[in-house]
């Protein structure tokens, strides 16, 4: 804190005593030589200092004690509730380069795939959307395959969790060799009294666990497919988005309250604190269609502005609030707004008819703590894959897939649809007013 640099020089007051000093009257002569009467020197009063009883000593010091007890308490207890109350994309690990399965380079200019997640309003809470999106750029079609939160993943060696929304608040510790400054895999690691790595012989450590790298470690392992690029949006971070954009068109079942506004039946143009609203106030199927219609508007309305208007728009508002996107598209601050415009752009030639969206095929089941999760079918899911996520092979195997599937006992509802079935027209447009 910069120091107090006002004029803070006392007023001196001028205290001279001009006392004039009293003569004494000459003794009367008694016969001898008069003498001058004799000074007295002033008497000054000696002040004894009292000493603290000992019971007022011990009264001192355990107030002290509790004051700073206090003063540490609320410390603590304000950096909580600031990181509570206060999610931001420091909230969780830093952003930084995650080792992940990649698309070979020799299929780049042909295929890409990226990892799209809905964060919650909190660290705490689950991923309320997780997404694997397959861009064929040949056929010129976009494949996503919707992850439930609920999905079963088995903890153990690889989760600290056992489904699939707790991963990202939950990141498994990675083993790490300093030597070599890299993470460890089981094959790499000799066990013993202490575990080494195999290569060098450095001890094993234990390195702090990444939020995005688990979940990109689910797609690379538990589903055998690549991931080019990952982008994950904090709630809060859609809800300026879709301000950014001018709002979001969206066809409401029935008339509700949303963000603080009531909307009528229909087609309306929703707030982002509304269209958050209108994702989170529901479950299951529905909330499915409302995540389509919502996210499907976002791109509806990206897919008509060009680079350079969605950079010093939308995405500028985006990136430069508390909320903005995760990305590992790039490092640098200067180059940040435009490569997520491009990636986002990298779609505007997209029909919305040529956007398929499914669901993750599986059930709903009962794991073996007595807890409704939901189910992989993986015959099914391994089928989807080579159909329609591995346009040009080879073809992913049986033994390739790691997802667990605890039962299949119903053919799986996997919602399959286009966006152009769920996305309305986005020709409205918020005033600022809304947003109040």
């Amino acid at each position: 804190m910069a120091k107090d640099r006002r004029n803070k020089t006392r007023e001196h007051v001028n205290l001279e005593n001009e006392t004039k000093s009293k003569e004494r009257r000459p003794s009367r002569p008694t016969g001898g030589e008069t003498k001058p009467a004799r000074e007295r020197a002033p008497k000054t009063r000696k002040t004894k200092k009292k000493k603290m009883s000992r019971a007022a000593v011990i009264i001192y010091w355990v107030m002290a004690i509790a004051i700073l007890t206090l003063l540490v308490f609320l410390v603590v207890a304000g950096f909580w509730l600031f990181e509570r109350f206060n999610y931001t994309v420091d909230s969780q690990d830093p952003i930084s380069p995650v080792e992940r399965d990649v698309t070979p380079v020799d299929r780049q200019d042909k295929v890409a795939y990226y990892l799209f997640g809905l964060l919650g309003e909190s660290p705490e809470s689950e991923t309320v959307l997780l997404s694997v999106v397959c861009h064929d750029k040949v056929g010129n079609t976009v494949q996503v395959m919707e992850l439930p939160a609920s999905t079963y993943i088995e903890k153990g060696d690889s989760w600290k969790v056992d489904t699939l929304g707790r991963v990202y608040a939950n990141p498994k510790p990675l083993d790490w060799c300093d030597a070599c400054k890299k993470r460890l895999y089981a094959p790499e690691i000799t066990e013993g009294e202490k575990a080494t790595h195999t290569a060098c012989g450095g001890p094993v450590t234990s390195k702090k666990g990444s939020a995005i790298g688990s979940i990109v470690d689910f797609v690379n392992d538990q589903l055998s497919l690549p991931v080019d690029e990952y982008v994950m949006l904090p709630m809060q971070g859609l809800e300026v988005l879709v301000d950014g954009l001018g709002g979001a068109d969206v066809n409401l079942p029935s008339a509700m309250m949303l963000g603080d506004v009531n909307y009528e039946a229909g087609v309306q143009t929703l707030t982002g604190a509304a269209a958050s609203d209108y994702i989170l106030e529901s479950t299951g199927a529905e909330r499915t269609k409302r995540q389509r219609q919502v996210l499907g508007a976002v791109l509806a309305r990206t897919q008509k502005l060009d680079a350079a208007t969605l950079n010093d728009g939308a995405m500028e508002e985006l990136m430069d609030s508390r909320y903005p996107i995760r990305t590992d598209l790039s490092f640098d601050d200067e180059l940040a707004y435009d490569e997520l415009s491009s990636f986002i752009t990298t779609f505007k030639n997209v029909p919305l008819a040529n956007v398929q969206v499914r669901m993750l095929p599986g059930e709903a089941a009962v794991d073996g703590d007595g807890d409704t999760v939901f189910s992989a079918h993986r015959d099914e899911l391994l089928n989807l894959l080579n159909e329609r996520f591995n346009p040009l092979g080879p073809a992913i195997q049986e033994t390739d897939l790691l997802i667990p599937e605890l039962q299949n006992t119903v053919a799986a509802d996997t919602r399959l649809g286009t966006l152009d079935s769920v996305v309305a027209d986005q020709v409205g447009m918020i005033l600022d007013t809304d947003m109040e």
